[in-house]
């Protein structure tokens, strides 16, 4: 079996909810990783890894994928939220839902994982030009 193993940081809560202010960056790695053999597993040429936030609802509200070139040297991708990425997300109480998927050799073989829970929370003062 395969599964993702999401790094905890100041943003991650202990069950996988990610609270992140609106308009804030964070940084989350994750690693795909063998459970019989406990090993990282390192993307091939045509593997995927993607990413995606959706409503609750399930409208996608955002996606990246990443490939084996966008993996660190230990295996880890890193989702990057820049503050550009979570200023027009706007707030709502329910939250959105994340998960990722990991497509093999071009779709061969796919895995989903729904992980967890996205909060935006609600900034205490304006955010202005984010590109200066």
């Amino acid at each position: 079996m395969i599964t993702f193993k999401i790094n905890k940081t100041d943003c991650m809560k202990d069950d996988h909810t990610i609270e992140i202010i609106q308009g804030n960056s964070a940084v989350i790695t994750a690693q795909l990783v063998d459970d019989e053999t406990g090993e990282n597993i390192i993307l091939g040429e045509n593997d995927a890894i993607l990413w995606y936030v959706k409503t609750i609802s399930g409208k996608e509200i955002a996606k990246r994928v990443f490939s084996a070139e966008d993996m660190n040297d230990d295996g880890s991708i890193e989702l990057k939220l820049s503050p550009a990425d979570t200023v027009n997300i706007a707030p709502v109480p329910s939250g959105f839902c994340y998960g990722l998927s990991y497509s093999v050799n071009g779709g061969e073989e796919f895995y989903t994982f729904n992980v967890g829970k996205l909060s935006i929370l609600k900034s205490c003062g304006t955010v202005e030009n984010l590109t200066n």
